[in-house]
């Protein structure tokens, strides 16, 4: 969401975190580049990728989905992942 989903990826891109924002249009990859080179992060449309792509790569995993339709599947996510929800889907 542009509330807390993109302003969240926007930051944690910034201090050089490789961020994957995915929502019902799509995924963006957030990023500062190898190295933090970047003075700020770029976004990029991950084209043809889904929740199943990120799920499995990614070390934290944020969640604010609006309903019980949207849930992040569980089996996905990596061994060890850490994982955040801050919506009021259980």
């Amino acid at each position: 969401s542009e509330v807390v989903g993109r302003p969240l990826a926007a930051l944690l891109a910034n201090d050089g975190a490789e961020v994957y924002s995915v929502d019902v249009t799509g995924v963006q990859q957030f990023s500062r580049g190898s190295g933090l080179r970047k003075q700020q992060h770029e976004v990029a449309e991950k084209e043809g990728w889904t929740l199943e792509d990120c799920l499995p790569l990614s070390d934290v995993v944020v969640s604010g989905v609006p309903g019980s339709k949207f849930k992040v599947p569980v089996h996905l996510v990596r061994e060890g992942a850490v994982c955040i929800n801050f919506s009021s889907e259980k």
